[in-house]
């Protein structure tokens, strides 16, 4: 439908009061829609309610889209990836792993690279900081613009753990540059803004860390 298209793309821009008015207007036009456009509608307000911080509601609305759609194929495989966002904001690192692995050994069987790049920066932060360096750097080479946004996010991350201050560093500032293009789908603004924030202070790039603090807190209270 196009009002939750519209409501993903306001989302992505950070309108998200424009974005809710969008998923409220498409629930009211839903009925006799199926099964398929229900399922894409909830799965847009959780993605909505996680990037505010309304965990419970999203995981309800995850829960429903989870209900409405098919039990295999591509669509159940999205939703999942959903729900490994939502673990993984909640802290549980395991059970992102349990749903995302399957979810990349059947992409992967298909050749779906695109929907592989999504799996891969969600299954990044599950993993040992070397192993979730090579796993980002393998596919920096061919990512596109939106891809290489989220990806250096985690490149930055993997390497804050790794001790490599200097370099996460360089790689969330490349992040913040790229994500002029194009705006991370499967990570927010705000956690690029602190990564980029926790790499500053690590470099020693005073005052940096408050000036990149202050941005981020900027986004935040711009899409509050």
């Amino acid at each position: 439908m196009l009002g939750v298209t519209l409501a993903s793309t306001s989302r992505s821009l950070g309108r998200l009061r424009e974005s809710a008015a969008h998923l409220a207007r498409a629930r009211t036009l839903m009925h006799g829609r199926g099964f398929h456009a229900e399922s894409d509608l909830c799965r847009n307000e959780a993605a909505l309610w996680m990037l505010v911080g309304r965990f419970n509601l999203a995981r309800e609305s995850l829960q429903a889209a989870w209900r409405l759609t098919p039990a295999s194929g591509e669509l159940r495989e999205i939703v999942q990836l959903s729900q490994a966002r939502l673990a993984l904001a909640l802290g549980d690192l395991a059970q992102a792993r349990a749903l995302l692995e399957p979810v990349a050994r059947r992409w992967q069987d298909a050749g779906f690279r695109r929907g592989l790049r999504r799996v891969w920066v969600l299954l990044a932060p599950t993993l040992a900081p070397d192993e979730a360096l090579k796993l980002v750097e393998d596919e920096l080479a061919s990512a596109l613009p939106g891809a290489s946004v989220q990806l250096r996010t985690r490149q930055a991350q993997a390497l804050l753990s790794l001790g490599d201050a200097a370099g996460a560093w360089q790689a969330a500032e490349r992040a913040v540059d790229r994500m002029e293009l194009a705006h991370p789908v499967d990570l927010t603004p705000a956690e690029l803004w602190l990564t980029l924030a926790r790499a500053a202070q690590a470099a020693g790039a005073i005052p940096r860390p408050a000036e990149v603090a202050r941005r981020g807190v900027a986004w935040v209270d711009w899409v509050a």
